[in-house]
């Protein structure tokens, strides 16, 4: 079928990419964050906002761009496949940036319905692929959406926060204190999400949060 119909790459649709959903030219063309940077775009997109220890972003991503489509076919295309490339090159370079040793890595829920109808959590996906590089615990069911709310496509910050505020909770909660922890997510807009996350998982005593995105929106 394949002869007839090639599979193409998710990010131009011109080049052919056998087993991959991503050519390696789209690859290599993603705008990756100098991880010299400091501080690193992240830490500034953050900062002041909640006791977190470290934060990173792999890739920028802007609407118009090759990470924006690949992300939207991940995230409303169904395709896992590219979850787990973009997993695999997040890990390692998530392995490189965080220097010291963490105890646990959670990733930032989505709403039960949200994952039966997608099939998969996207930050599950990414989530995974870090715990399996530097093997330590993937705790996936230590936060939970318990709320389903909208969109926070279109939202100012103020906006987001208001829309998810209370939605997030820890689920039976894990022994985490003073453990070392990284959270991960797919984006990071305007740090919303990440911060009620954070402030919920900062309730635990001793604990120290680092923080890992696969983009950086650069629109927000």
């Amino acid at each position: 079928m394949d002869i007839f119909f090639p599979k193409l790459c998710i990010a131009c649709r011109q080049n052919k990419v056998g087993t991959n959903a991503i050519c390696i030219e789209c690859l290599a063309a993603l705008p990756h964050i100098d991880e010299s940077l400091v501080p690193h775009p992240a830490d500034q997109r953050l900062q002041h906002r909640f006791d977190y220890h470290k934060a990173f972003s792999l890739f920028y991503m802007n609407k118009d761009g090759k990470m924006h489509r690949i992300l939207h076919q991940i995230k409303y295309r169904y395709r896992k496949d590219a979850a787990l490339e973009m997993g695999e090159i997040f890990a390692v370079c998530v392995s490189r940036y965080f220097e010291h040793r963490m105890d646990a890595v959670l990733a930032v829920p989505i709403h039960q319905k949200k994952q039966i109808r997608r099939g998969y959590n996207q930050s599950h996906i990414l989530a995974q692929s870090v715990s399996d590089k530097l093997n330590i615990p993937f705790l996936k069911d230590a936060l939970v959406k318990t709320m389903h709310t909208p969109s926070q496509t279109r939202k100012t910050r103020t906006e987001r926060i208001q829309n998810i505020e209370g939605s997030i909770a820890l689920n039976e909660q894990p022994d985490l204190k003073d453990k070392k922890v990284l959270l991960i997510d797919d984006v990071l807009t305007t740090g919303s999400t990440l911060e009620v996350c954070g402030k919920v998982l900062l309730d635990i005593p001793g604990l120290e949060l680092n923080i890992a995105t696969l983009t950086l929106a650069t629109d927000a």
